[in-house]
């Protein structure tokens, strides 16, 4: 069959675009692997312009997350500090969040394909499925993630996979001497951190991230499994895509969203609103007729967020400057978080930002102090 738009992927990239696209009318084929409701490890700590992205899609709130939080307990080595933010963060259980997207979609009456993957992209408008099944479309947006078929195709080359993440997720029986709300754990390794997201024991994520290969990171979650005495079982794995393995986001009538575009904060690996906010983007190209090539412009936004990631993260490559902003972290609650607040929750500055916050912090401070 013939579509105005074929959409790879059902994450929430897909669902944004999807979803977008067919309230203008378009005519939209969704086409996804795996049924829905399904299981995605994810650490799943969502961000004030995520929410914003969620709620612009229609979601009931109760199946966008399941803990608000405005505190954070931040762990160095033997030291520890706890931060309250003005705002709050969002911890979201994937399967629920995925599923009540594609139930907004869904209940459009739009064209699903489950169950039947792409497993070929020809002359950029034909997709051969599993089955054997062909779909054209006048545009492509691959949605499908970190080993994106259609990434691979655009681009001739195959996926980075030596940065990952592994970790498991607890839906129900969440152990008791697990520490409650937003925990992340600095320096257990020399790449990435860790983290112990747990809301109030009905949902908890626990994982580790960063420059691993597949053996290392696996060594290293072991040892956060223990240190937080839990079996290293039942353990989940993701890739982490990042922009330098692609310069390319869109090539002739075909846009990649989401993880698929390689976007994600490689400071922290935040993904979910570079996701959303990528497959709106793509479906605003579409919807208005610009050209392809005007896409990355409007990913301007996330793609700063990620250069000013890189940056960070290649400065926090040096052990002894880490390990002294680390602690100079810990030591200083009230900056970290305002920084936590400007930079992570609110995006309204970028991590490169951080000598003028420090001077802004202490202009609002001593303001404060005159009051």
């Amino acid at each position: 069959m013939d579509y105005d738009v074929a959409v790879i992927g059902s994450g929430p990239a897909g669902l944004s675009a999807a979803i977008h696209l067919q309230r203008s009318n378009k005519n939209v084929v969704l086409i996804e692997k795996v049924a829905h409701p399904r299981f995605k490890y994810c650490g799943g700590l969502l961000t004030q312009p995520a929410m914003a992205e969620l709620r612009a899609l229609g979601i009931d709130e109760s199946a966008a997350y399941v803990s608000r939080q405005t505190t954070i307990t931040i762990r160095y080595r033997d030291k520890a500090t706890t931060i309250r933010t003005d705002q709050p963060f969002f911890l979201t259980n994937r399967r629920v969040l995925d599923n009540a997207l594609y139930e907004i979609y869904r209940e459009s009456g739009a064209m699903t394909i489950l169950n039947d993957p792409v497993v070929i992209i020809q002359d950029n408008h034909t997709l051969t499925l599993r089955s054997h099944r062909c779909v054209t479309s006048d545009y492509l947006i691959g949605a499908d993630g970190a080993n994106s078929i259609t990434r691979a195709y655009i681009s001739g080359k195959k996926n980075n996979r030596q940065r990952l993440c592994i970790g498991r997720v607890f839906e129900e029986q969440v152990p008791e001497h697990l520490p409650t709300g937003l925990t992340l754990f600095l320096g257990l390794e020399e790449t990435g951190y860790a983290w112990c997201f747990n809301a109030d024991y009905s949902y908890c994520s626990i994982g580790i991230g960063g420059d691993f290969k597949i053996e290392d990171a696996l060594v290293a979650y072991t040892r956060f499994a223990e240190l937080l005495k839990v079996e290293p079982d039942s353990r989940k794995g993701f890739f982490l895509p990042y922009r330098h393995d692609l310069h390319r986001l869109a090539k002739d009538n075909i846009l990649l969203a989401g993880d698929a575009a390689a976007l994600l904060d490689p400071l922290f690996g935040e993904g979910v609103y570079q996701a959303l906010y990528s497959g709106r983007m793509a479906a605003e190209t579409i919807i208005n007729n610009k050209p392809v090539s005007a896409y990355e412009q409007t990913l301007r936004p996330i793609i700063d967020i990620y250069e000013a990631g890189e940056k960070a993260k290649n400065l926090l490559s040096n052990a002894i400057l880490r390990n002294w902003i680390y602690k100079n972290m810990v030591m200083h609650p009230g900056f970290l978080a305002y920084c936590s607040e400007k930079i992570v929750l609110t995006k309204e500055f970028l991590f490169t930002d951080v000598p003028s916050l420090t001077f802004k912090y202490k202009r609002e401070k001593k303001t404060q102090k005159r009051a």
